[in-house]
């Protein structure tokens, strides 16, 4: 349950990660952005891993490739420098997956 309860703070840390991350591409501060992005994949990876370590003990499946296909429309509009496009992605597109998956976690250990 304690592991559960960390995977939550860490989802929630990846949220307000990409809330900063959209306000610098709101301002005009991609090189904040990049900085942002990086602490965000390294955050996701962990994340990840730590969900792998505790899929049985979820209420619900999370299905980690769907947020894949997410992170790789985010590389792609990086490296087209679309950040309209990315800033779209990662406000209504990765933040709504995160909030499924901590509502996911958060039941998991409620129950």
């Amino acid at each position: 349950m304690e592991q559960l309860k960390n995977i939550s703070m860490e989802c929630n840390m990846i949220k307000q990660i990409v809330d900063k991350m959209i306000k610098c591409i709101d301002s005009s501060n991609i090189e904040d952005m990049f900085k942002q992005l990086i602490m965000m994949t390294n955050q996701m990876d962990q994340m990840i891993e730590n969900i792998s370590q505790v899929k049985e003990a979820l209420y619900q499946e999370i299905d980690v490739a769907e947020i894949n296909d997410t992170l790789s429309e985010i590389i792609d509009s990086v490296q087209n420098q679309d950040y309209r496009l990315l800033k779209d992605l990662l406000q209504y597109e990765l933040q709504e997956k995160l909030a499924e998956w901590d509502e996911i976690i958060k039941k998991s250990y409620e129950i």
